[in-house]
């Protein structure tokens, strides 16, 4: 995982920088975007320190388990966390500066990109409906489980082992995947584009057929 989130070690050396500059001056961009950066992986360490702590509490596997005994370790350690954080909400990890550097991030990717074809490209015959949100604790929806276009992961900070990036529809979600559960999510993380409101199911999918897979969920999977 090396060498091409934003230009780290640049975004550092600017903001050192700005940092001795005259005091009472604007603050320099790149100093926000390393701060906020900063504030992203040490929520992130957190995160990560409840999920290592209950997960070395669990009983061992044996060498060869079976997949119910994985899922239902999952499950148990999903539990677990969901116990340790019971407060946790939308924008604990995605605060509001985090959430701003994310989504510039994003802009600068996707600039001169078409974003609502590659969205349609992504979910292709599973659109997501317009009325299905997913939040934090939820379980991701495995029918929206995609792969990340590169052209986003390349700029987005890297994520420790286990977790993921996920697009829901303009959404940038945060997924635990061995517990399955939605850690942050950052809604609008993808500017809409500018065009006359109408659901993406029936934008992207014309036929009668693909309109019925785009709709073939109401709420997300628990």
């Amino acid at each position: 995982m090396s060498g091409h989130k934003f230009g780290l070690s640049m975004a550092v050396a600017l903001g050192l920088v700005g940092i001795g500059g005259v005091g009472g001056h604007v603050q320099d961009p790149s100093v926000r975007e390393t701060t906020a950066l900063h504030v992203f992986e040490a929520r992130l360490a957190d995160y990560m320190a409840v999920h290592q702590r209950l997960e070395q509490a669990l009983p061992p596997l044996r060498s060869s388990p079976n997949i119910a005994t994985v899922l239902a370790r999952h499950a148990t350690l999903a539990t677990a966390i969901k116990g340790a954080r019971p407060n946790a909400r939308q924008g604990d990890l995605f605060t509001t500066e985090v959430a701003g550097l994310f989504r510039r991030l994003i802009a600068r990717a996707l600039e001169g990109v078409d974003t609502e074809a590659l969205l349609a490209d992504l979910y292709d015959e599973d659109a997501v409906p317009s009325n299905v949100r997913v939040r934090v604790h939820d379980r991701y929806p495995a029918w929206a489980t995609r792969e990340m276009p590169p052209v986003l992961l390349d700029q987005l900070p890297n994520l420790p082992a286990g977790l993921r990036y996920q697009l829901f529809d303009h959404d940038l979600v945060l997924w635990d995947v061995d517990p399955d559960l939605v850690v942050d999510i950052l809604p609008e993380a993808i500017a809409r584009a500018s065009r006359s409101p109408s659901s993406r199911c029936e934008s992207s999918a014309p036929s009668t057929s693909r309109t019925v897979r785009c709709t073939h969920s109401s709420t997300p999977r628990r």
